[in-house]
């Protein structure tokens, strides 16, 4: 019976010792994981707020998207001022700013300078609406003096 005691002694000493080391393994872990755990739990915190937060810079970005379209509403609004465009109805042509742009399948027997400054016209027109409202023109305008 002592010999049994003695062996299982000898035993339950070398498993403590074996949890000693271990646990002395499983230190650096431990602290590893608590640090992560403390970043893991401020970046959380931090994105709560962001998260809060996002309502109002969702707000301001409505606010300034309504402004914007505002400015233009308004600056297209000026544009048909400087630039009135109207319609006659018994031959179908335009005119802009007072310069008469006939059907374009048919420019005989009308002023060419006149069809110029009227063509010059519509494209800067053009060319400010599309910069106004962002809208890319496929081919660019060049002025031509």
């Amino acid at each position: 019976l002592q010999q049994r005691h003695d062996r299982v002694r000898k035993c339950l000493v070398r498993e403590r010792k074996a949890a000693v080391d271990l646990a002395g393994a499983l230190q650096p872990r431990a602290k590893l994981v608590r640090n992560a755990q403390v970043s893991f739990l401020s970046r959380a915190k931090q994105l709560e707020e962001d998260v809060a937060g996002q309502g109002e810079v969702e707000e301001k970005l409505r606010r300034l998207n309504r402004a914007v379209l505002a400015r233009q509403a308004r600056l297209s609004q000026e544009l048909l001022r400087l630039y009135p465009v109207d319609w006659r109805e018994g031959d179908g042509a335009m005119s802009i700013r007072g310069l008469r742009l006939p059907n374009s399948y048919d420019f005989t027997g009308h002023d060419e300078e006149e069809i110029a400054t009227a063509l010059g016209a519509v494209a800067h027109v053009v060319v400010l609406l599309g910069r106004w409202h962002r809208v890319p023109l496929k081919y660019n305008l060049v002025p031509m003096g």
